[in-house]
């Protein structure tokens, strides 16, 4: 089938749908089964949908067609997600914008928030008509929104129920903060981006105050944090030195342990002691005198103990301390009371106080720094580390750590109930949520919720400037009844103007923070529902049945999600998770623009057709990244062309012959049937079983291989290849009756079974192929019931036989490939074992000489096969030259002269061989011999497991007439289907070739014209026909001419 005619059976059933509405009712069918509640994770509205996107809305298309097929009434409504850095950096880099106060002192609040609901609204609109030409049905009507003011309203609900469970709290801590955003990022936010970069790795110098020459050595790979440096922290346990070091004397306190792997020079122990005996000590910044607040600190440049911070797997012993800059750095910090220096703004820039590094970003100053360091003498050594560094998951930029009052929602008290929750959820696969969903959720820390930006759900908190009472608002409805004002967008700035007094006189003002659009997307089960204003879809559809994204959601949206149904409901609000891989391109690496590797799905589609995309994508491992390349591709639409040929070979044939699939249907003539009827029907059921069960555990890869295994490898080349010959007959007969019988009980079912998979040619299938042989009431195979596979008809030891056969006709096409003869060139005989013969039916034995193409099969007897086999066996000198040494030879001569056959007997019998050189008897052993053994002429041999077959490979001067005679039919064939021919047209033929293709083509005239539906043959002779090729036929140049037979 040419691409041109997918590419026309598409846009025709489209153009069904349309007209008969069959997406609408589709979308609102009801099921008797009740509710199905699929809840789309939303993709952001920043950029058209690559490969990688389609999959994961092509896979959730094929999911959610399966369940409306067995019969449930699903809830398809798609998300977006439409608000924070995502969007905010797109509008920024579109209006030229760099750093984040050019937003409210060049552009303005009110405009910039503008500009990004222009670019959702733009983007939303592309990306939904991507997603529908793709097939994808949900109600893209009305898709849930993240940035409307509903949805809004439903996250501050939560919100609020938060405060109210005493999990929403402010607290001062060091987070991870985006220097180029200007805000805080979450710990699931900051897993997202990871990179490998390389860092200075340097070894600095404290000097011990009171002692000459005698230092700290600290070990850092952040030397901008050293301006903010207040203490030490060492480890009580752990043994520590003090050294000498001979070039220089200087002396140096670092752990023991950590000695060889830190020093690069002879040094001399002076001291030994533990790391309680440093608590106090007090030391000079090396950067004192250039940075004054290191000069004017208080209470700071000291020795602390910290057993749980320090180790002596890295480092020196001696770590670094600055409590801006670092949790457990903080965390120390406030333990022992020690001060604070804060010396970087929020675009991660010194300011003042900070000296010489005054102005600089933070990550340019390191060269200075180590450079200052080296003039002061205080740096011991530097070199460069390679390892893995969080970077900002939006703008790629590095991250720092830095002290900020944000709003938490304290999910660390929610560890043990989150873990509990997880265990209730399937996870396909199960590993996913036991170990990889499982270890995140064990480290769950509080989730830092505010963010310091402006495109976002507005924090829905209300502080009192003089009293500093705080109002926790929980939906739209409470804020226009708490300020008396009608609110039409919730969005900043807007928002920003609703104030009322409190009870103490003062003001109640909103805090200026937006939430982190993790929380927009992670509301998505109850705020889609619209919740808790719409109490009613809530209560018979929550919690959902079933979500899928990719395996990086695990500690981003399936996080979320778990997370903030907990602390809304006490529950987890989802039931099912199937986590998908990523798209790679053909090189094995992931899709980046920077790459310039992108595929867009547009361009796939234009090449090759939907459901090509589409089974290409749905027919590879789910939760395994999928290499997207062309070839493979091309394979699929391949794929996809068979099984349009076996559709049109019934359909052909079964036309032609008025069949009518009402009467007789298949349980009516069960018994009836020929052998391989009922094998290809129990093998489809079988095969029907086992998809049904694939589906159910949403494994769709392993169903849709399933299907396409069955239909090219089963259907398609070994049954119709079976019995073509039975629909030849001209007359009526029921041994043609039944092939259309089979085919019709088979090819309906298929038809509804590849539904999910690819929606055009089931369509096309069902509306020009089942429905022109039976009469139905379903107006779509979308509207149609999911087929169920029966059992009652499965044979499974017909199953069993017929796996022989075919295993048994590989083996001969094995030997045929293995000596250069063509499948189309007939052998004289196949011999097999005689007790392998006597499983095989009568029409069994026909089927392997039809499809080995060999004249004759005939079994053989243990002692005939004897007479076929001829061995030979050779010693294995580089295993007896050492145990043998000089007698290997006479050994080797020995055995070459036992007759091979009892040699043979003898070493399956014994494992062994006694041999007698110069009246010694030595015993050799099996494994010390090479045996190898061939079919004598003019066979040759293959195994079927460990049974020997002979085909008889001699080519007879018949023998190869045969064979020229079945090539030339099969190049008329391709002719016949070139000039598109009816299946039964009659022609006239001319051939112009040498003189051995005329003699074969006059010894087997009578079976040229029978296969190939010709009347007349001309020889030789100039005529004109209407359709002339030349080919080349058995080596020998032909010339061909076809003329339709009477014009």
């Amino acid at each position: 089938m040419a691409d041109r005619t997918r590419f026309e059976v598409e846009a025709e059933v489209e153009r069904v749908w349309r007209k008969k509405g069959i997406i609408e009712k589709t979308l609102w069918k009801k099921g008797p089964r009740g509710k199905f509640y699929f809840l789309d994770g939303p993709p952001f509205v920043t950029n058209p949908i690559h490969v990688g996107t389609a999959w994961n809305k092509i896979l959730k298309d094929a999911i959610i067609r399966y369940k409306r097929m067995v019969g449930y009434s699903v809830k398809a409504q798609p998300g977006y997600d439409t608000h924070g850095l995502p969007i905010e950096v797109m509008v920024e880099k579109n209006l030229g914008i760099t750093r984040k106060r050019q937003i409210l002192e060049d552009i303005g609040l009110e405009r910039f928030n503008a500009e990004c609901r222009k670019l959702v609204e733009t983007h939303l609109g592309i990306l939904s008509e991507q997603f529908k030409s793709l097939c994808v049905w949900m109600d893209w009507e009305n898709p849930y929104v993240t940035m409307m003011n509903p949805y809004i309203s439903s996250i501050w609900w939560a919100i609020k129920e938060a405060y109210i469970r005493e999990l929403l709290d402010e607290d001062l801590r060091v987070f991870h903060w985006c220097p180029r955003c200007e805000t805080v990022l979450s710990d699931h936010e900051v897993a997202q981006e990871y990179r490998d970069i390389e860092s200075p790795s340097i070894y600095v110098k404290f000097p011990i105050i009171g002692k000459k020459a005698e230092y700290l050595l600290i070990w850092t790979t952040t030397p901008w944090t050293l301006p903010s440096n207040v203490a030490v922290m060492v480890n009580p346990y752990v043994g520590y030195i003090k050294i000498r070091l001979e070039e220089t004397g200087e002396i140096l306190t670092l752990a023991e342990k950590r000695a060889d792997a830190v020093i690069r020079e002879e040094y001399e122990i002076l001291e030994e002691f533990s790391g309680t005996r440093l608590e106090g000590l007090r030391y000079q910044s090396p950067l004192e005198s250039l940075v004054p607040s290191l000069k004017e600190l208080q209470g700071g440049h000291k020795v602390v103990l910290s057993q749980e911070y320090v180790s002596e797997d890295e480092g020196t012993g001696c770590v670094h301390m600055a409590p801006e800059h670092g949790r457990e750095d903080f965390e120390v910090a406030r333990k022992h009371n020690l001060p604070h220096l804060i010396l970087v703004d929020e675009e991660g820039r010194f300011k003042n106080g900070s000296g010489k590094y005054e102005g600089m970003y933070v990550f340019e100053a390191d060269t200075d720094i180590i450079s200052d360091l080296r003039e002061l003498k205080m740096l011991y050594r530097s070199e460069e580390a390679e390892h893995r560094y969080p970077h900002c998951w939006r703008c790629k930029t590095p991250l720092i750590l830095k002290s900020t009052r944000q709003w938490i929602l304290k999910l660390s008290q929610l560890r043990k109930e989150l873990i509990r929750e997880n265990e209730k959820i399937k996870w396909v696969p199960e590993w996913a949520g036991t170990q990889r969903f499982r270890n995140w959720v064990e480290q769950t820390k509080d989730w830092v919720i505010s963010r310091q930006r402006f495109w976002g759900t507005p924090f829905p908190v209300w502080e009192c400037r003089k009293c500093r009472e705080i109002e926790v608002i929980g939906s739209q409805t409470e804020l226009e009844e708490r300020s008396g004002v009608k609110v039409e967008d919730l969005h900043r700035p807007y928002i920003d103007e609703i104030k009322w007094r409190c009870e103490c006189g003062g003001v109640k003002e909103r805090l200026p923070h937006v939430l982190d659009c993790w929380v927009d997307s992670g509301a998505a089960s109850w705020a889609s529902l619209g919740y808790p204003e719409n109490r009613e879809e809530y209560e018979s559809l929550w919690p959902a049945d079933f979500i899928t994204e990719g395996h990086d959601q695990t500690r981003g949206w399936f996080y979320s999600l778990l997370a903030l149904g907990l602390t809304a409901f006490g529950a987890s609000p989802f039931q099912t998770v199937l986590m998908h891989g990523f798209t790679l391109d053909a090189l094995g690496r992931g899709m980046h623009k920077s790459l310039g590797n992108v595929i867009y799905p547009e361009e796939l589609v234009e090449k090759y057709g939907k459901d090509a995309v589409r089974v290409f994508l749905l027919k590879n491992t789910i939760w395994v990244d999928v290499i997207v390349s062309d070839k493979e591709i091309e394979r699929t639409a391949r794929d996809l062309d068979i099984v349009m040929n076996v559709y049109d070979f019934y359909s052909t044939y079964a036309g032609m012959d008025g069949f009518r699939a009402d009467s007789p249907n298949t349980e009516e003539v069960l018994d009836k049937l020929m052998e391989e009827d009922r094998w290809i029907i129990s093998r489809f059921e079988s095969v029907l079983d086992r998809v049904n069960r694939d589906m159910e555990r949403y494994h769709t890869h392993s169903a849709i291989r399933e299907l396409l295994r069955f239909i090219i490898d089963d259907l398609s080349r070994r049954y119709i290849r079976m019995v073509r010959r039975r629909v030849w007959i001209e007359e009526e007969s029921w041994e043609k009756t039944t092939v259309y019988v089979t085919l019709h009980h088979i090819l309906r079912k298929l038809a509804l079974a590849i539904a999910p998979f690819a929606p055009y040619l089931s369509e096309h299938f069902y509306q020009n192929y089942i429905k022109r042989f039976e009469d139905t009431s379903w107006e779509s195979v979308h509207l149609s019931e999911w087929p169920d596979a029966d059992n009652t008809i499965v044979d499974p030891q017909l199953e069993t036989r017929y796996d022989d056969l075919w295993e048994l006709i590989s083996a001969v096409l094995a030997i045929r490939q293995k000596k250069g003869v063509k499948t189309r060139q007939p052998l004289e005989m196949l011999l097999i074992p005689e007790e392998t013969l006597a499983t095989f039916s009568q029409r069994m034995a026909k089927i392997i000489e039809e499809q080995s193409n060999v004249l004759g099969l005939r079994g053989v007897s243990e002692r005939q096969e004897e007479k076929l086999v001829k061995f030979e066996v050779k010693g294995r000198t580089a295993l007896m030259g050492p145990k043998y040494r000089e007698k290997t030879g006479r050994i080797i001569q020995a055995i070459a002269s036992i007759e091979p056959h009892r040699l043979i007997e003898e070493l399956k019998e014994k494992k062994k061989i006694a041999v007698t050189i110069e009246g010694e008897e030595i015993e050799v052993l099996e494994e010390e011999l090479e045996v190898s053994e061939e079919a004598v002429e003019p066979y040759s041999m293959g195994k079927v497991g460990q049974k020997k077959i002979f085909l008889n490979v001699k080519l007879s001067h018949d023998l190869l007439d045969l064979g020229i005679v079945r090539d030339l039919v099969r190049v008329i064939q391709e002719m016949r289907k070139r000039m598109n021919l009816e299946m039964m047209e009659i022609v006239d033929l001319t051939l112009e070739t040498e003189k051995k293709i005329i003699d074969a083509t006059h010894t087997h005239l009578d079976y040229i014209k029978r296969e190939a539906r010709i009347d007349e043959v001309i020889f030789n002779k100039e005529i004109s026909a209407h359709y002339v090729e030349e080919w080349e036929v058995s080596g020998t140049p032909v010339k061909i001419g076809i003329m339709r037979h009477g014009r």
